[in-house]
């Protein structure tokens, strides 16, 4: 992990089927990547009234049994939670053109249980033993070997709106 890293939680709604990429090769570290959509409520002061405001959406990207878990947990809906380092990304696209996303190198993502309830599962996976410094270096090598031009774009337009659920 680098020195000043800047760390967010964000709370939102899973716009998309999570996209598992198995690790392969002399890489064998899976990740996983979705976006996470999070409105905002804004009330009205004259009318009392809150309504939906615009939502941002975030990629957030998850490796090794982090990412097979929330590709078996996660679907198109779920309210989460997500805390990582945030990382911008810069990529060409076919015209040449430099684009950039914010995106999060996710160490947890879980359930909002503000908006239901679940029951915890302990998975059991052998692990052999890795230093804070090796793993770094494969997630590095991943999103070397991964830049995001070359993973599936989702195009901000055809995710579904995320409203909020009325309640507390």
């Amino acid at each position: 992990m680098a020195i000043r890293e800047l760390t967010v939680t964000v709370t939102g709604w899973v716009g998309a089927p999570p996209k598992l990429y198995p690790g392969q090769g002399e890489h064998p570290v899976p990740f996983t990547q979705l976006r996470v959509g999070h409105t905002v409520r804004e009330l009205d002061r004259h009318t009392g009234e809150l309504s939906d405001g615009a939502t941002s959406w975030f990629t957030v990207k998850s490796f090794r049994d982090l990412a097979v878990n929330v590709a078996d947990c996660l679907r198109t809906g779920d309210p989460v939670v997500v805390h990582g380092r945030l990382r911008v990304e810069e990529w060409a696209d076919a015209e040449g053109r430099i684009s950039r996303s914010a995106v999060v190198l996710a160490d947890s993502i879980g359930p909002d249980l503000r908006w239901g309830t679940t029951k915890f599962s302990r998975v059991a996976r052998p692990t052999a033993p890795r230093s804070p410094e090796a793993e770094d270096a494969e997630v590095e090598a991943v999103l070397a070997e991964h830049p995001p031009a070359d993973l599936e774009a989702t195009d901000v337009d055809e995710l579904p709106t995320v409203p909020l659920a009325t309640g507390s």
